[in-house]
């Protein structure tokens, strides 16, 4: 209903000045917007259709039209070209696959005539290098002068003087038999 009111306010701006308009009409204009309002809104009018059109720099032309196209596109297109972080769209892809993976039910691939599959054999050959570390085997003989003795001292002493260094602890020893001279 509004919008027939608009078109016929609309008709009478650009067509009729005040004094023009019937009766009817007149009274209608007095009661929505008053004498005054009226021919301000006229000449307004007439103005602007006796004003020339400007061209649009073309840059901000395109810029509108880009937005318009922006605000104007489908839902489909928005919830599509809708930004979100990156580790949302990795969880959820993540959560896609393991769905799928989950709900597709595995085939069982029953073979009724026995089949035979030629398998290529593949060995593995292993080059075994001589090592750089060389170790020589040598015999080495010590004397060792032993002297008993007899003495009545109790078993403990005894066995505690019997104990000799160890190869670790003799170092002329140790050092003869690594070297091998």
């Amino acid at each position: 209903m509004e919008n027939k009111v608009f078109k016929k306010l609309d008709n009478l701006l650009r067509t009729k000045a005040y004094a023009d308009l019937t009766q009817e009409e007149r009274s209608w204009i007095d009661e929505s917007l008053g004498k005054e309002n009226f021919e301000e809104l006229s000449s307004m009018v007439a103005s602007l259709s006796h004003e020339k059109t400007r061209t649009v720099n073309p840059i901000v032309k395109a810029d509108l039209l880009k937005e318009m196209k922006r605000k104007n596109r489908g839902a489909f297109a928005g919830l599509l070209s809708y930004k979100t972080p990156l580790y949302v769209n990795v969880l959820t892809m993540l959560m896609l696959v393991f769905l799928v993976w989950v709900l597709l039910p595995s085939k069982e691939v029953i073979v009724e005539k026995p089949v035979t599959v030629k398998v290529p054999v593949i060995d593995t050959i292993t080059v075994q290098l001589p090592s750089d570390t060389v170790f020589i085997e040598r015999k080495v003989r010590v004397e060792v002068p032993v002297y008993l003795t007899r003495t009545e001292q109790p078993k403990e002493t005894l066995e505690k003087e019997i104990k000799g260094k160890s190869l670790t602890e003799d170092e002329a020893l140790r050092e003869l038999l690594v070297s091998g001279r």
